[in-house]
């Protein structure tokens, strides 16, 4: 099988040029493989070029039998999206993140003196986690710029138990030594008060307030730690943002988006602030209608197992409805979401993912005959002669070499054995005006019994050419231009 031939094929050529996940499928619908990509398209395209595979690769896609995938800001929230995902999944051709490990977290005990650190697997009570971070470089630079600032510790509860003296941390200003008291608890409680302000995204309420005490420090004459406050700012400014597909809470948030022939529903499950898994939907406008995609969502509900209590939010043309029914038949589960900026951010990324998901779930049916059906109703076509959309754009080299090509599609999708390129034979150098109207005089001709609709690469000027050509002949259904801007 060359890679032409695989049914998945077109489909990656359609996916969209940004940062995100993908995930396999299988003929029974079962996730099969979860990647992450910088480029979607180009990563996902790769996977077609069969000399370049290995065995495995190219048992997984003897089994893929469709696609989808999630966008993403960045590529470093792909890496997160897609351990989860993996996680959610346990698809059966990951083999290294099948453990849940990769990725480490900052973790802060509950010890009177709490001790921060690294920590992978799995989350034990009593501890609070940050995370996780998809370089452990990363994650380890930043435990080491916080215990600069606010001098954690970071030794076993055993060494911490056991000291008489201060280590080494302490000499070189790392720890506070709240081993042999050199801080008092309230004060070591306002440093792991700031530590976790900054983890949780709140670095602007904590920079504000490190910048209040640097002043008051200063008034005070006590310069030293006024300098203290000083360099904890400039480390913060240093330190990255955290990442928007994290934040807080746990969430049910159900999107819908819709085009002419379709509905897709969009589920983003939303667990302590991280996106753990994300599923679509899709239903048939002609047999599909707003009340049983709701009811689609309660039966979801009857049975999927709780995970915990989590608010919901619907799209508000689903109607709020069935968060109510829910939340009476659940409710030590489940409750509305209240306050929508909490979760705005979450919205916007499933906004954006539907706006991407509904062209490409239509190009992938590739269902050309009812796209054409709509366009026909929506130019008041009559006739019942088989409609073609022409294509048409002009180009030149400086006003030189004057070319004009033609892209034709009917019912049947893209017509590639009725493309034409043309050259110009009578207009004047540089006269895009007289090229059109060149080209489409010679097209016409060679219409016969077919409804046309012709898109021209133009403005104004341009579709004023293509009517008067079309004048004269009753063949030419629509004109449609495109321009910049």
């Amino acid at each position: 099988m060359t890679h032409k031939e695989h049914v998945l094929f077109p489909v990656a050529k359609q996916l969209p040029e940004k940062p995100g996940v993908y995930l396999f499928k299988n003929e029974a619908s079962e996730v099969i493989y979860v990647g992450k990509a910088n480029v979607l398209r180009a990563r996902v395209s790769q996977y077609f070029q069969y000399e370049r595979l290995n065995k495995k690769t190219r048992h997984l896609m003897a089994d893929a039998c469709g696609i989808e995938f999630f966008i993403t800001n960045t590529a470093q929230e792909a890496l997160i999206l897609e351990n989860e995902l993996i996680k959610s999944h346990h698809p059966q051709y990951n083999i290294a993140l099948k453990d849940g490990k990769s990725y480490p977290y900052i973790v802060i005990s509950d010890d009177e003196f709490p001790r921060m650190g690294l920590y992978r697997g799995k989350k034990r009570k009593g501890q609070t986690y940050f995370g996780p971070y998809p370089h452990a470089k990363a994650a380890r630079e930043i435990v080491e710029i916080l215990q600069k600032m606010f001098l954690i510790r970071d030794c076993s509860n055993s060494a911490f138990r056991h000291r008489t003296r201060p280590c080494m941390q302490y000499q070189i200003k790392k720890c506070s030594a709240p081993c042999v008291n050199k801080i008092t608890a309230e004060e070591y409680a306002q440093q792991i008060k700031h530590v976790r302000s900054f983890l949780s995204g709140k670095s602007k309420a904590l920079m504000q307030e490190l910048s209040e005490k640097m002043q008051q420090a200063s008034h005070a004459l006590e310069f030293e730690k006024a300098a203290q406050y000083r360099d904890a700012l400039g480390c913060i400014r240093l330190l990255l943002e955290k990442q928007s597909i994290e934040g807080e809470g746990s969430w049910d948030l159900w999107l819908l988006g819709k085009d002419f022939q379709q509905y897709v529903l969009l589920f983003m499950k939303i667990r302590e602030g991280r996106v753990v898994h994300v599923k679509h939907e899709d239903f048939d406008q002609d047999q599909t209608d707003i009340e049983e995609i709701a009811t689609w969502i309660y039966h979801f509900y009857k049975v999927t197992q709780a995970d915990g209590a989590a608010s919901i939010w619907v799209s508000p043309e689903i109607g709020f409805e069935v968060i109510d029914a829910i939340i009476k038949q659940w409710p030590d589960s489940y409750d509305k979401a209240k306050d929508e900026r909490l979760i705005e951010s979450w919205l916007s990324m499933g906004r954006r993912q539907i706006d991407n998901m509904l062209p490409f779930k239509a190009l992938a049916k590739q269902d050309w005959g009812y796209a054409i059906g709509v366009l026909r109703d929506l130019l008041g076509i009559q006739e019942q002669l088989p409609v073609r959309i022409e294509c048409f754009d002009v180009s030149h080299f400086g006003g030189e070499g004057a070319t004009a090509s033609c892209v034709v599609m009917d019912e049947s999708g893209l017509r590639k054995d009725l493309y034409r390129s043309f050259h110009i034979k009578k207009a004047d150098k540089g006269d895009d005006y007289g090229a059109t109207r060149e080209v489409l005089e010679r097209r016409v001709q060679r219409i016969q019994k077919e409804s046309v609709i012709w898109l021209i690469d133009g403005g104004k000027g341009q579709i004023g050419v293509a009517q008067d050509v079309a004048q004269s002949h009753g063949c030419i259904k629509g004109i449609m231009g495109i321009a910049k801007g």
